[in-house]
């Protein structure tokens, strides 16, 4: 059962990439040839591409977001990814975002991110979308790749949900000028592929206090 008072991260900006996935029709748009929709859902998709964008090593993957994330999808992406295709002749849809090759050289290969556990069909899907997921996100902040994960995803937050919502509360000290700008923390309200109505509160009372 989640906790009613919810469960404080260090990374609440993953939840900014609920916007992002509806910008770029994921997971459905890889449904044919991945079976993406069918085997990861919205919510184990977001799981992997928020891994692939933050490197090993620097304690993110005890952060209770996963936890968060694996109720939400239903289990781990990692384990429902094993049934996905392995071999797969599929390119980019023909609108996917293009990698900067610049800015593709920053981040750091897949085995090296939180994604490293990712084997087989999951993994070559990432090493495909993930440059050009990462470069929208560093054009779109404007920021250098070096520093995405920190421009995006390290947000404090608390978060609460249920069979209906996820709320998502943020210290007014989250609040990020580049973040907005880019449109990203605009509450997505109902999102019909993650099954939730998903809210954004800048609240310093809502972080710090329990869910009554």
């Amino acid at each position: 059962m989640p906790d009613p008072a919810g469960n404080v991260s260090e990374l609440g900006g993953v939840f900014f990439l609920v916007r992002l996935c509806g910008d770029l029709g994921l997971p459905d748009v890889f449904e044919r040839d991945w079976r993406l929709a069918s085997t990861l859902g919205a919510w184990g998709t977001l799981d992997l591409l928020a891994r692939s964008l933050l490197p090993a090593g620097e304690g993110w993957d005890h952060d209770p977001v996963w936890d968060v994330l694996r109720d939400l999808g239903a289990g781990s992406p990692f384990a429902r990814a094993r049934t996905m295709p392995a071999r797969v002749a599929a390119g980019l849809p023909i609108d996917w975002p293009l990698p900067d090759p610049i800015a593709a050289r920053s981040f750091p290969p897949v085995g090296h991110t939180l994604a490293a556990a990712a084997t087989q069909g999951v993994r070559r899907w990432l090493h495909l979308v993930r440059p050009g997921v990462a470069s929208l996100l560093v054009e779109r902040l404007d920021v250098p790749a070096s520093q995405l994960a920190a421009a995006l995803l390290q947000r404090s937050a608390r978060v609460t949900h249920d069979r209906t919502h996820v709320d998502v509360a943020f210290p007014l000290a989250a609040a990020s000028v580049a973040v907005r700008r880019a449109g990203l923390d605009r509450d997505p309200g109902w999102v019909p592929d993650f099954a939730r109505v998903v809210t954004f509160r800048f609240d310093d009372a809502a972080y710090e206090s329990a869910a009554s």
